[in-house]
């Protein structure tokens, strides 16, 4: 396995990046009930730290048309009752745990869709929501909304752990050394603590072993921690965090899940990948696994993300 070195980009982008984007519209989606009030908590304080504009969204379900309805004002009333109580619970949970001078949108539709959709006609550099507890029923049930959303979103997506009380502090990158893993990692430096720190962590998808030659081991690991040095050289320079590296070994969800409670992350970030159908099934796996296991916060960078923001530099550097 050899790393992937077109895909890191330079240190003047890394540079630019965070120089244009120190600021950013962020999306914070809530169904108004306790599985989102951290996300609610959390959206604050990044919002402070990053002088951002934020956007509260609730989506709620569309009125099932029944074959041969015949007053359709029957469906409209029943919506317009949805969205006026969703607007209640949003705005009493956002006086507690927000601030009273966001603004709050109600939506009908698929949360999933109507979120990711939401976010891209805003320009949002993030979307933010709550993740569910660690039961069995409330992790499964808080997390789909996370989980589809993670899939369809060309916008980072933040899935806030119930417990996350303060801006992350212990960070886990998962590097793949793509643009949407490096990516990932800036976007989280943003977000974190300012005296946090972070791990970039590179999964090998196999295990030590006595019959792989050690000198063939030993050429490999020389080679990804080179580039792991690389990024961690450029994010340093613009970064206040402490930024470290670590190799891991094996199956990548799997062996993200057991570092970050030896770490006890507080966030794990990592990309996806979309270019072909076998890396966003294969991406999609990692992704799915983080979400459903981790006992932290999770940030997903999309390659689409990525591959806009690269578009842009590109863009402004031909003016």
């Amino acid at each position: 396995m050899s790393p992937v070195l077109e895909a890191v980009p330079g240190k003047d982008r890394v540079a630019a990046r965070r120089t244009v984007k120190s600021a950013f519209p962020i999306v914070l989606a809530t169904d108004g009930t306790t599985q989102s009030e951290q996300a609610v908590a959390i959206a604050r304080l990044i919002g402070d730290r990053t002088k951002s504009r934020i956007k509260v969204l609730t989506v709620v379900d569309q009125f099932p048309m029944p074959w041969g309805l015949s007053d359709p004002a029957i469906a409209v009333a029943y919506e317009r009752g949805l969205k006026a109580e969703a607007l209640g619970n949003a705005e009493r949970q956002v006086g507690r745990l927000g601030d009273k001078q966001w603004t709050i949108e109600i939506k009908a539709g698929d949360p999933a869709e109507t979120i990711a959709a939401t976010a891209s006609d805003s320009d949002a550099r993030l979307v933010m929501v709550g993740l569910g507890g660690h039961g069995g029923t409330s992790r499964v049930f808080g997390s789909e909304t996370a989980l589809r959303l993670a899939r369809v979103s060309r916008t980072p997506v933040l899935a806030v752990e119930p417990h996350l009380t303060e801006l992350p502090r212990r960070i886990l990158v998962a590097m793949d050394f793509s643009e949407a893993s490096i990516e990932a990692a800036r976007l989280a430096i943003e977000i974190a603590d300012i005296s946090g720190s972070i791990v970039l962590a590179h999964v090998v998808p196999w295990k030590r072993s006595p019959f792989v030659p050690a000198e063939w081991i030993r050429t490999q690991e020389a080679s990804v921690s080179a580039e792991l040095s690389r990024v961690v050289g450029w994010l340093n320079r613009h970064s206040p965090s402490r930024i470290g590296q670590r190799i891991l070994y094996g199956r990548p969800g799997h062996a993200l899940l057991k570092y970050a409670e030896e770490l006890d992350t507080d966030l794990i970030a990592t990309g996806t990948h979309g270019r072909t159908a076998p890396r966003r099934q294969l991406g999609g796996q990692t992704v799915d696994k983080l979400i459903r296991g981790a006992r932290c916060s999770v940030l997903v960078f999309p390659a689409a993300a990525a591959f806009r923001d690269a578009k842009a530099d590109a863009a402004a550097g031909e003016q």
